[in-house]
């Protein structure tokens, strides 16, 4: 089993559609389902946003397939972070904006 079908495993597991995850970790709409069908490899710059995101993520596991999923002990200042908690913060990071504008709008 390719990097690919393990990752989609794991976003399945997270119940993560996997172009809400494309979108909340910056990869093109697609990108997953192209890999997938390609039967392609993970690229460097995506199992880096991997580990930036998915802290609860084996990369032991991504990318070799050995041990289990999810790492074994994880100490509460590096819980996982959930990409749906990510998309959240991204949502409300696009709404302060908007609102930072509105403001600058207001204030002319």
């Amino acid at each position: 089993m390719k990097a690919i079908n393990r990752l989609l495993q794991y976003l399945e597991y997270k119940e993560i559609k996997p172009t809400a995850f494309e979108k909340v970790i910056g990869l093109s709409n697609g990108y997953l389902g192209v890999q997938k069908k390609r039967n392609a490899d993970i690229g460097e710059g995506v199992i880096l946003k991997l580990v930036d995101n998915c802290l609860d993520l084996s990369l032991n596991w991504l990318i070799l397939g050995e041990g289990s999923m999810l790492k074994d002990a994880i100490s509460p200042e590096t819980s996982a972070r959930d990409p749906r908690d990510v998309e959240m913060i991204e949502l409300q990071k696009f709404k302060i904006k908007s609102l930072e504008d509105e403001i600058v709008k207001l204030k002319k």
